[in-house]
């Protein structure tokens, strides 16, 4: 239910206009930081690309002309070093950011003969045909995201309330703060681990029936009145930041609809390899990989029958090292994790129908 906004008054409009003056001048500044970074290749740093490529070294033992999905492309890192590593690869790379195309047409095109870009959200993988041999999902918001204040990703410079990865959507982290009800509003903070969700919630309802809430820099001041200094280490937007963000662009639910396709397009001996940063996308992933590759547990058994075996094989799961920790701070928080298709696996579940990938996924 909409809660209706009251009047501006002649002194809220003046603090509005001062406000988009303001903004103009910000998104001016965040405008030429862009331009400036993408000139310096791109300050973007992939993370675990060299472990990736490890386990990419296995999945295409003996595979001729091996085939790979990009799930989310960003600026090409990964990509690129699989197009470097294996000459004979061949690469559909997808992303919901249509900004990133002509940088990455830019970036790899000595490779355009064996690269295509796909601008699409990854929950919509159906769409490739051809089986892979790997398939890549790098989680979350990527650099040019953040550091492009425009966007409204970052909670430490102020621009326009946006956070929309596709800037074809309508529904905004505008639209949400000052629309949705504070019983919706409270639930997309608490989901995301937000202690003080009550009352960032109630001082959103506040603010917003006073004047719209359009800024980033109006939900940082919302942040910092809500949640006590000493309540937690870190930025005290940041929670509902990474809340709205995952809501804006239904990340979570996107995530299990890419996973059970991506799971279905493998080929035998192909790997699906996801890099998560936060613990409601670790989960999802770990849950449906448990899953996948445990087959008893799925039909309540206490061991599979002689001869059965799971379609998949659960690989270790990788962490950055301390020197690449170093070198990009960014990548603190990523964990690698893996599932390998069996060959030749004698699948009871596939066999004989009992279950289903999306059952499994728990959806």
């Amino acid at each position: 239910m909409k809660i209706s906004r009251q009047k501006v008054d002649s002194k809220s409009q003046a603090d509005s206009r001062s406000q988009v003056d303001s903004r103009s001048q910000v998104d001016s500044k965040s405008q030429i930081k862009t331009e400036c970074a993408l000139k310096k290749e791109f300050i973007h740093k992939s993370v675990l690309v060299d472990e990736i490529i490890k386990i990419a070294q296995v999945a295409f033992l003996g595979v001729k002309n091996p085939f790979m999905v990009d799930c989310t492309l960003g600026l090409g890192g990964h990509t690129l070093k699989f197009l470097q590593t294996f000459e004979n690869l061949k690469v559909y790379g997808i992303d919901k950011d249509l900004e990133v195309k002509p940088i990455i047409q830019k970036r790899l095109s000595k490779y355009s003969n064996r690269f295509n870009f796909i601008h699409t959200d990854f929950s919509n993988l159906k769409i490739v045909k051809k089986k892979a041999d790997f398939i890549l999902m790098d989680l979350g918001i990527s650099s040019m995201q953040i550091d492009n204040a425009q966007r409204g990703f970052s909670y430490m410079e102020n621009a326009s309330l946006d956070m929309r990865m596709d800037l074809s959507q309508s529904i905004s982290a505008a639209k949400i703060i000052n629309e949705y009800s504070y019983a919706d509003l409270k639930e997309i903070f608490l989901l995301n681990g937000e202690r003080n969700a009550s009352r960032v919630a109630e001082n959103i309802i506040k603010y917003r029936e006073k004047s719209p809430i359009k800024t980033t820099e109006q939900l940082v001041k919302i942040a910092d009145i809500s949640i006590p200094r000493n309540s937690r280490s870190g930025h005290r937007a940041k929670k509902i930041f990474q809340a709205l963000r995952i809501v804006v662009n239904n990340e979570l639910d996107n995530l299990k609809t890419a996973l059970i396709q991506a799971s279905e397009l493998l080929n035998p001996g192909g790997v699906l390899a996801v890099i998560d940063y936060h613990s409601l996308e670790a989960r999802i992933v770990k849950q449906f990989f448990r899953k996948l590759s445990s087959p008893a547990i799925l039909l309540n058994l206490p061991k599979l029958p002689a001869g059965a075996q799971p379609e998949f094989e659960l690989l270790p799961t990788v962490s950055p090292t301390e020197k690449e920790i170093l070198a990009n701070p960014r990548s603190a928080s990523a964990h690698l994790r893996c599932i390998r298709k069996i060959k030749n696996a004698k699948n009871l579940v596939s066999k004989n129908g009992l279950i289903s990938q999306k059952k499994a996924a728990g959806l």
